[in-house]
C-alpha cells in the first residue's frame, strides 16, 4: 500500500494507520529510533508503543510529531554535541554561551519538515516514509526519510542517511542534488546542513588548519570573536581583556558579512565581539614527537628576542671566545620538558592543555607579528605514558631565566591550582641546554663536576656529607634519571680505586682520575651509557639534564633555570682561567684536545674547583651573581650551603684564593 503527496501532518496520520495494521513483531528489532530506546521512555517495544501506552490516536499522533522532529534535530546536531564536548571543558562557562542555538535549529528543521511533501509505503515487511525533491539531473528523485524495517535487505530500521536540511531555506534536500561544483549549495563541515556559501556561511579559523566556512548557527555556537582585519571568526573564550572596538557597520569590510549580521539579527550579538583577536595557541593533544619552530627566547632592553636555534650551528664550540657564549651570558636559553598530572580527573587531557597554554600566551607574540603562528608558540602539550594515567608533558621553547620570570602570573597560578608536580613521583623535569652556546671547556667541566659529585655520593659518609646536586635536582637516582657516570669506567661499580686507564695518572688523586676519564669518555663517545641517565648527551644538538623533580611553584622552576645558567657561567670562568705550559695552547682555556690539557701540574685551580662543591657557592656571592639569581640563592641559603661556604671562606686562605682567582675571570 502506498499513499503519495502528503503534508507532514497527513504523513503522520497515514504512518499511524499503517503502523497499526502491520504486525508489531515485524518491528521489534527496529523501533529504537521511534520509541527512543533509552531510560527516558517507559516502553521499549512496538506493541507497547502502538497498542498500550497511548489512550487515543491523537496522543500517538502528537508523540510521533514530536518524535519525528526530535530525530531530525538529533541527526543534525549530534556531530556538534560530540564536537563541543571535545572542544570545551564541561565546566567552562563559555560552553553554554549561545542558548538559542538549539531553539533556532529546531525551528528551522520543523519548518523544513512541514514544507516537504511525503509518501508513505507499507508492505508485508516494510514501513517507509519518503519525501520528494526536484533534482534537475534526476527529476523523479525520491528519498528515504524514515523507515521502520527493511525485510529485503534484512537491515534493522533506522533514519535514512541520504537526506539533509537546507537550514535557511527551511526545506529537505536530496544528497544526490549536492555536487562539489555547485556554487550555491555547500555542506556545513560541522553539522552537514546545506547552505549557500555566499549568504549563509561565515569564515572561521581552526588554529593550524586553513580557514573554512561554516553555517551561521555553527558560527555563533562555536566561535565567539570576529577579527576585523581578516573577516574571520575565532574561538577565544572568556577573556576580560580582549582588545575590542565598538561595533559599527563602517568597520566591517566584508559586504557579505555585514549583510549576514543584519539578515540573521546578529547585530546585538556581535557588538561586543569585534576587534583584534589575541593569539590563540594550538591546544591539540599532540603526539610526543611533535615539534615547534625552536628559537632562543630572551628579554632584552629592546623587548622580546627570539633567535633561530641554528644561528650558531648545533655543536659545542671549539673557540673559547665564540659569539654564542657572549649571547648566552645575557641569559642562556634552556628548554624545559615539564611533566605534571592534571588534577581534574573528570576532564579530558585537552582541557588541561588548554587551561595551561591559554594563560601562558596571554601577551604573545610580544609585538612581533613574525611570530604569530602556532608553530612558534611557547609550548605544546602531549601525553607521556611515564607520567601516569592523567599525566601530561609540556615542551617549552628554550628560554632564558629572565624570560621565564616574566611569564604571566596567571600561568604560574594555573600551574599550581590545576596540576600536581613534586608530589607526583612519576613526574620529572628535563632541562635542555643547546650545545651551540657552550664551549668545549664548559661542556667538559659541567659533566666532570657531576661525575665528581657522583663519586662523593657513593663514597662519602651519610651523616656528614651534603650533596648539592641531590638537593637542587630533588630527584635522586629515579628510574628515568639514573645517577650513572659519564666516564671510561663506571664510578659506582669501580670501588674506591677508580682508574682512568690512560696510564699517565697512577697514584694521582681521585679528582685527577675523574677529570682525565671524563675527557677520554667525551673524546670517544657521543652518547650517554643509556638514555635514562641523569645527564643525557645522546642528542647531537643539546645537553639534557633529566634529574630534576617536577615542580609547579614558580620559585622552584626559576631555581632550576638559574642553577644551570649560573653553573655554566661559573664553568666558563673556571676553564678560561686555565693556562697550560704548552706553547700550542696560545689562547688559553680548555679547548678541543681535552686529554692533552690534563697534566696535574697545569690544571691546578681547575682541579680544585672540580673537587670542592662549595667553591661554586662562594663564587656566586663573591661575584655578586647571587643578586642575578635570587631564587637559586634563596634555595641554597635555605639548605645551608651559603652558610657552610662562608665558613670555608673565613677559615681557609687557600679556599678564598681559589675563589678570587676564578672571580677575576668571570
Amino acid at each position: 500500500m502506498k499513499v503519495e503527496n502528503l503534508s507532514f501532518n497527513e504523513m503522520i496520520v497515514q504512518f499511524v494507520a499503517m503502523l497499526e495494521e502491520l504486525p508489531s513483531n515485524m518491528h521489534e528489532q527496529s523501533c529504537n529510533w521511534l520509541t527512543g530506546g533509552d531510560a527516558d521512555f517507559e516502553y521499549d517495544d512496538m506493541d507497547d508503543l502502538v497498542n498500550n501506552h497511548f489512550d487515543s490516536e491523537d496522543e500517538l499522533y502528537y508523540y510521533l510529531y514530536e518524535r519525528f522532529v526530535d530525530v531530525a534535530v538529533a541527526r543534525h546536531s549530534s556531530q556538534n554535541v560530540s564536537r563541543r564536548r571535545a572542544t570545551f571543558n564541561a565546566s567552562d562557562e563559555h560552553a553554554s554561551f549561545n542558548h538559542s542555538y538549539y531553539s533556532h535549529r529546531r525551528m528551522y528543521i520543523v519548518e523544513a519538515l512541514e514544507n516537504a511533501r511525503y509518501e508513505v509505503e507499507a508492505t508485508e515487511n516494510t514501513l517507509r516514509v519518503r519525501f520528494f525533491e526536484y533534482v534537475p539531473t534526476r527529476p523523479d528523485m525520491k528519498n528515504w526519510l524514515f523507515l521502520s524495517y527493511d525485510g529485503e535487505e534484512r537491515r534493522y530500521g533506522n533514519i535514512a542517511s541520504h537526506w539533509k536540511i537546507e537550514m535557511f531555506k527551511r526545506k529537505l534536500v536530496a544528497t544526490a542534488g549536492m555536487r562539489e561544483s555547485s556554487r550555491t549549495r555547500k555542506f556545513c563541515p560541522h553539522c552537514r546542513a546545506v547552505c549557500n556559501p555566499t549568504t549563509d556561511m561565515f569564515t572561521i579559523n581552526q588554529g593550524r588548519s586553513r580557514p573554512i566556512k561554516v553555517c551561521v548557527l555553527c558560527t555563533i555556537y562555536f566561535y565567539d570573536f570576529y577579527e576585523l582585519s581578516t573577516g574571520t571568526f575565532h574561538y577565544v573564550g572568556n577573556e576580560d581583556d580582549l582588545d575590542t572596538v565598538d561595533y559599527s557597520a563602517e568597520l566591517i569590510t566584508r559586504v557579505t558579512d555585514l549583510r549576514n549580521f543584519k539578515r540573521y539579527d546578529l547585530v546585538d550579538w556581535i557588538k561586543d565581539r569585534v576587534g583584534v583577536v589575541p593569539f590563540i595557541p594550538n591546544y591539540n593533544y599532540e603526539d610526543y614527537h611533535s615539534e615547534l619552530n625552536w628559537s632562543f627566547w630572551q628579554t632584552t632592553d629592546q623587548g622580546t628576542v627570539a633567535i633561530p636555534n641554528n644561528r650558531y650551528g648545533t655543536t659545542v664550540q671549539r673557540d673559547v671566545t665564540h659569539e654564542s657564549k657572549e649571547y648566552a651570558r645575557k641569559g642562556m636559553p634552556i628548554g624545559m620538558e615539564l611533566e605534571v598530572q592534571y588534577r581534574d580527573l573528570q576532564d579530558q587531557l585537552t582541557g588541561g592543555i588548554r587551561k595551561l597554554l591559554h594563560p601562558l600566551h596571554k601577551d604573545f607574540p610580544y609585538n612581533n607579528e613574525r611570530l604569530r603562528s602556532t608553530n612558534n608558540q611557547l609550548a605544546i602539550g602531549s601525553y607521556d605514558v611515564s607520567t601516569g594515567r592523567h599525566g601530561l608533558e609540556f615542551k617549552f621553547q628554550p628560554m632564558s631565566h629572565q624570560f621565564v620570570a616574566k611569564l604571566p602570573d596567571d600561568f604560574f597560578e594555573t600551574l599550581v591550582s590545576e596540576f600536581r608536580g613534586y608530589n607526583a613521583k612519576r613526574c620529572g623535569i628535563h632541562m635542555n641546554i643547546p650545545k651551540s652556546v657552550l664551549s668545549t671547556g664548559q661542556y667538559w667541566f659541567f659533566i666532570a663536576w657531576h661525575n665528581m659529585r657522583l663519586w662523593e655520593y657513593t663514597h662519602a659518609s651519610e651523616d656528614g656529607y651534603h650533596n648539592i646536586l641531590g638537593d637542587i635536582y630533588q630527584r635522586v637516582d629515579a628510574e628515568y634519571a639514573k645517577w650513572l657516570s659519564l666516564t671510561e669506567v663506571s664510578i659506582p661499580e669501580s670501588g674506591y680505586d677508580f682508574e682512568c686507564r690512560c696510564g699517565n695518572h697512577d697514584g694521582e688523586s681521585q679528582v685527577v682520575t675523574i677529570a682525565c676519564s671524563t675527557s677520554r669518555y667525551l673524546a670517544r663517545r657521543t652518547s650517554s651509557p643509556e638514555r635514562a641517565c641523569w645527564i643525557n648527551i645522546e642528542n647531537a644538538d643539546r645537553l639534557e639534564v633529566r634529574a630534576f623533580a617536577s615542580n609547579t611553584l614558580k620559585s622552584r622552576l626559576l631555581k632550576n633555570y638559574q642553577f644551570l645558567d649560573a653553573f655554566m657561567t661559573y664553568a666558563d670562568a673556571v676553564t678560561l682561567s686555565y693556562k697550560t705550559n704548552q706553547m700550542q695552547n696560545i689562547n688559553g682555556g680548555i679547548q678541543k684536545e681535552l686529554e692533552a690539557a690534563f697534566e696535574p701540574d697545569d690544571l691546578g685551580i681547575v682541579l680544585n674547583h672540580l673537587n670542592n662543591q662549595y667553591l661554586f657557592v662562594s663564587w656566586l656571592d663573591a661575584t655578586g651573581y647571587c643578586h642575578q639569581y635570587p631564587e637559586l640563592t634563596e634555595y641554597l641559603d635555605s639548605k645551608g650551603y651559603r652558610a657552610r661556604a662562608n665558613e670555608a671562606m673565613e677559615s681557609s686562605a687557600s679556599f678564598k684564593e681559589q675563589v678570587d682567582h676564578v672571580v677575576n675571570w668571570s
